[in-house]
């Protein structure tokens, strides 16, 4: 160990002041039943032995402690009291101290020292019952630990006091003669875990009553002085200028020690300077090459050296010549989720930044054993969302010019949430000829639309009269062919997209196979609408989705859709319409539209359905939306920075924004937009369009919506001053078109920051329904949700 001394003030030292132990004012005598929480004391003031009188008079052995609170009792072996390392003196002339205590000890003093712990014992409490002058004895027993214990007080001159029944260590019995509250000199001899047993005794100064208190078992664990200092962080090269954290460890590591210096030279033959304002274990600090530093650590007292003890570490070298930094590669933040058709787009993050570098991307479904390549070798790449990808986990790496991996990513999980819609993609058969004659090869392709990531197909054949179709084994491609024969003359074929691992995703409508038969008629068969819910009500904001669906396989796949506004006489088509499934969002303004569907043959009626109506409902609002913009005016070219926040806080945070430019009838989404703030583009056209902000709740539902902003933009205007967004509170806000032609309109909420549900929401919502007809797209666009 290296011991060097330093100059230090030394305060409370053992032995050389003569201090009689304080007397506190006398506690209640009847005291609350101790705390038994285990917990741990290493200073502050402590009636280790402190004597408490029960109900009935008798006396009770407990712990007391003012670090907590004020005269604070706990159970004695709840209680861990901890001697630091800075406990530990040398070098006390031998007439100072007791007989038999020699050498280093770990010394916890008469007065206190508020760095110490500072235990004493305190009877003062059982005088209201047993006198001013009753006898009190205190037995130790049982002492265990890796060294001795001893107990003293001193003289006025600093000379040793016996405070012990003629011994000055542990075990014995401390005598008292009247209750008093008292400290002493406490020496432990070696660094350990030291338990002993107490038990009082108390007797009435006239001998009429005496009182055993309870056994209690009491630990000191004492804190061993480190031996040897040692700095980590200095280990491996670094780039110049870049900090670097150095870190003092002390040897053993039990060992507290706390008063840290650091010294500094430029070199192996430089001169040490300390480094100001350092006083912690740790140092940060800027990496130059060859710098090095060292440390030391101080604490308690070699009092004939006049000074603490002192531990020196050896010196560290830094290592910061230019060495090549190995590269780090991250993707950028994917959204919270994506909808199906939404862009993905993926963007590689290597640090430091390299020019020319070649990427390789991967993705991995759930479905999948191995990840599958992109064609894509450049920092970004994109895919587009499906339900397929949800779960799919994106890693990118970065190859060297030899192809070897130099860095890679970890892996960034892709979230789809069509939230409980059927998947986008359609399933579709072509190939099918009008009729086939015996012997002839039947040749079917499946396709997709829009494309997916999946390729792997399951095709099914149901004969006519069997009631389930049957799986043709082994049969994976978009293609299958087969011989046309009699017994599938009828028969309806059917072709799934799957997962790898076989799940069903999406599948066609059926076709059937008509063999040589012009005459065959088409199946007759029951029509009725299916929805996406249990019940056919629905929340502002949520999609209806409503798909026909067939009770026998016809082979017939021309669909038309009728809609029938509550109030009008009839029902009308709805145009560009054809396919099985037909979506449109329900607002309170078409709430009890009535909808059925038609299975159409060369054009004629071959099945109806029976109507459904559907309704909607708005949702309560939770919350008021505010939304403030960074400039009154914008020139084009601008980005206006737009920011809100609720009224309360809800901590939901499901955001879309939408736009209106002038002379628009409905506003559509801020593409990609599903955050509380807005980043805006600003162009010349954007001069009058409004912008809300929608908070939906986890079913898509809208819970909030903010007045509506206006933008000011004209060429060569600026307003650098943020200003508050103009509101039009009669203005009505329409919602998002689902169809391409918006003659039904989904409308969705206007708020002023009222109550969304009364009068002035019923003014602002329009029903766009056409007098003679309902257009909508034969294939709704990707929406916010």
């Amino acid at each position: 160990m290296h011991v060097k001394t330093r100059p230090r003030v030394a305060a409370g030292l053992v032995g050389l002041l003569a201090v009689t132990g304080a007397l506190l004012a006398p506690a209640s005598a009847l005291a609350a039943e101790p705390v038994d929480d285990p917990i741990r004391f290493d200073s502050g003031h402590i009636d280790a032995f402190a004597l408490s009188l029960n109900d009935d008079g008798s006396v009770r052995l407990a712990l007391k402690e003012d670090v907590t609170g004020s005269h604070v009792e706990r159970t004695p072996e709840s209680v861990e009291l901890f001697v630091k390392s800075q406990a530990i003196v040398d070098g006390v002339p031998a007439q100072y101290l007791p007989a038999g205590l020699e050498g280093a000890s770990y010394q916890l003093p008469l007065t206190q020292n508020p760095e110490l712990l500072w235990p004493g014992w305190d009877s003062q409490p059982i005088a209201s019952v047993y006198g001013a002058n009753a006898k009190i004895e205190i037995d130790v027993t049982d002492v265990t630990g890796p060294g001795e214990v001893f107990l003293w007080s001193q003289g006025p001159f600093g000379d040793p006091r016996q405070i012990l029944s003629g011994a000055w260590k542990l075990p014995a019995t401390i005598q008292q003669s009247a209750p008093a509250h008292v400290h002493s000199n406490w020496a432990f001899t070696e660094p350990g875990t030291y338990r002993f047993t107490a038990q009082a005794t108390v007797t009435s100064g006239d001998g009429t009553r005496e009182s055993t208190t309870n056994s209690a078992d009491y630990t000191f664990v004492v804190a061993p002085a480190p031996t040897a200092l040692t700095i980590d962080g200095a280990e491996s090269a670094v780039e110049p200028g870049s900090l670097l954290t150095l870190t003092a460890g002390q040897t053993p590591a039990a060992a507290t020690f706390s008063d840290f210096a650091w010294f500094s030279r430029a070199g192996s033959d430089g001169e040490w300077q300390q480094v100001t304002d350092a006083s912690g274990s740790e140092l940060t600090v800027t990496a130059v090459d060859g710098a090095q530093y060292k440390a030391t650590v101080s604490g308690g007292q070699r009092v004939a050296a006049g000074g603490p003890f002192t531990i020196e570490s050896e010196p560290v070298t830094i290592d910061a010549a230019a060495a090549p930094v190995n590269p780090t590669i991250g993707i950028s933040p994917l959204a919270h989720h994506y909808h199906s058709g939404s862009p993905i787009n993926l963007t590689a993050i290597v640090e430091p930044a390299l020019d020319d570098a070649t990427y390789r991307w991967t993705v991995q479904r759930t479905d999948q054993q191995t990840p599958g390549v992109l064609p894509e070798t450049g920092p970004t790449a994109r895919l587009t969302a499906e339900q397929a990808l949800s779960d799919a986990v994106v890693r990118v790496a970065l190859l060297g010019t030899d192809g070897t991996v130099l860095a890679e990513s970890e892996p960034a999980t892709v979230d789809v949430d069509d939230h409980g819609a059927a998947p986008l993609q359609q399933v579709s058969i072509g190939g099918l000829a009008h009729h086939y004659h015996s012997g002839d090869t039947v040749e079917l392709t499946a396709s997709v639309d829009p494309a997916s990531v999946l390729t792997r197909f399951e095709w099914y054949v149901q004969p006519q009269g069997e009631t389930v179709p049957q799986l043709v084994a082994g049969q994976h491609d978009a293609d299958y062919a087969f011989e046309a024969t009699a017994d599938l003359a009828g028969a309806a074929v059917i072709a799934k997209l799957t997962y790898d691992d076989g799940r069903p995703y999406a599948e066609s409508a059926p076709v059937l196979v008509h063999l040589d038969d012009h005459g065959h008629e088409i199946p007759e068969t029951g029509l009725t609408i299916g929805t996406d819910r249990a019940a056919d009500d629905y929340w502002v904001g949520q999609t209806a989705r409503l798909t026909a669906e067939q009770s026998t396989p016809t082979g017939l796949t021309e669909h038309r859709w009728l809609v029938k506004a509550a109030g009008a006489d009839a029902f009308a088509p709805v145009a560009a319409q054809s396919a099985a499934q037909y979506s449109f969002k329900p607002t309170l303004a078409n709430s009890g539209i009535q909808v059925k569907v038609q299975l159409l043959h060369d054009g004629e009626v071959h099945a109806e359905s029976e109507a459904v109506t559907i309704t909607a409902q708005q949702r309560p609002v939770v919350t008021e939306l505010l939304v403030e913009s960074d400039r009154a005016a914008y020139v084009p070219g601008d980005t206006a920075q737009l920011t809100s926040r609720q009224s309360p806080e809800t901590g939901i945070d499901h955001y879309h924004w939408y736009v209106k430019r002038a002379g628009a009838a409905d506003f559509v989404w801020v593409d990609q937009s599903r955050e509380a703030d807005l980043a805006f583009p600003v162009t010349l056209e954007d001069d009058g369009a409004q912008l809300v902000l929608r908070l939906f709740d986890d079913t898509h539902a809208v819970i909030a919506e903010s007045a509506p902003y206006t933008l000011t933009v004209a060429a060569g205007a600026t307003q650098p001053d943020p200003v508050e967004p103009p509101v039009d509170p009669a203005a009505p806000v329409g919602g998002e078109p689902s169809p391409a032609d918006p003659a039904l309109t989904s409308t969705g909420l206007a708020s002023t920051g009222a109550d969304l549900g009364g009068a002035v929401l019923g003014g602002a919502l329009l029903l766009l329904l056409g007098a003679a007809s309902v257009a909508v797209a034969r294939r709704r666009r990707p929406s916010a949700d």
